[in-house]
């Protein structure tokens, strides 16, 4: 007996990424994770007024 295994349907994310030339990063909240890491980052790109302004927040 020989079973036929259909193949899943591609997903919606998967449809849309194989017609992008280029890669996508999902960080959804994982930043929280690396609060130093980020702030430091934030103060070179930006400015040390923008990092107090975000951490009130």
């Amino acid at each position: 007996m020989t079973l036929a295994l259909e193949r899943p349907q591609k997903t919606k994310y998967t449809q849309i990424r194989e017609k992008l030339s280029y890669l996508v990063i999902d960080i959804d909240a994982h930043t929280q994770e690396f609060h130093p890491a980020f702030w430091d980052y934030l103060e070179l790109v930006g400015s040390t007024e923008i990092v107090d302004r975000f951490q009130s927040n």
